[in-house]
């Protein structure tokens, strides 16, 4: 469904980046953990207007004028140091928010349980 798996990344969310970065498609399946979220994992995923994962998320970022590759390689921090928010849960979202910067976790693919990012952003401030 998001193309080749690169199981031997599993756990290692900095390489897991650093891998579908370098390949620009697949996937790593259970690339990080998160308490109260699961093991999330990373799609390559598809740029353009209704893109996901990082390709998505290194085009938009790179649209804000912000370097789209160094952002996602700070996806994994991003993760383990934010809070997660669950009041999107009933629709098929976790965020995970630091002051800076959010991640989008879908919890479903095609009617299909996964837990995968979706999209990545720096926050709006106030």
């Amino acid at each position: 469904m998001f193309g080749e798996p690169f199981n031997e990344y599993s756990g290692k969310p900095a390489e897991a980046i650093g891998k579908l970065l370098h390949e620009r498609s697949g996937h790593v399946p259970k690339a990080i953990y998160k308490e109260g979220v699961g093991e999330i994992d990373f799609v390559w995923g598809e740029d353009g207007a209704s893109g996901y994962g990082l390709a998505h998320i290194v085009e938009r970022r790179n649209a804000d004028g912000i370097d789209g590759e160094s952002f996602a390689r700070a996806i994994p921090e991003i993760i383990c140091s934010g809070a997660v928010d669950l009041r999107h849960k009933e629709i098929g979202r976790i965020y995970i928010s630091t002051d800076i910067a959010e991640v989008v976790i879908r919890l479903d693919w095609n009617g299909e349980c996964k837990t995968w990012l979706v999209s990545a952003y720096r926050r709006k401030r106030k």
